[in-house]
């Protein structure tokens, strides 16, 4: 059983995979009350990390989108509940 992580871990990736350790563990019906609170509370921890990361990289994120005309530009990933300016134009797939 691996030990919590009572710092903040170095990477997206690391903390990804501390999750899965707790979803793991909190799966055993032999864990007890108060390990299950830990964990739990960790998971919390690591969850909020993981938002705060993903939040970060969304922001950095651009699209390609096909002007009319065909000219290609480079524009903020736009919010998908946002009202979205890129009628007329294609997006380009990655």
């Amino acid at each position: 059983m691996a030990e919590p992580i009572k710092k903040t871990p170095k990477s997206f990736e690391e903390a990804i995979k501390r999750l899965e350790e707790i979803v793991e563990q909190l799966e055993s019906p032999e864990l007890p009350l108060e390990k299950s609170i830990e964990l739990f509370e960790e998971g919390m921890r690591l969850s909020q990390f993981c938002n705060t990361k993903l939040n970060e990289a969304e922001k950095k994120i651009t699209q390609l989108v096909k002007k009319p005309g065909g000219k290609i530009e480079e524009v903020p990933m736009e919010n998908e509940s946002a009202d979205t300016s890129t009628t007329n134009q294609e997006e380009i797939p990655l």
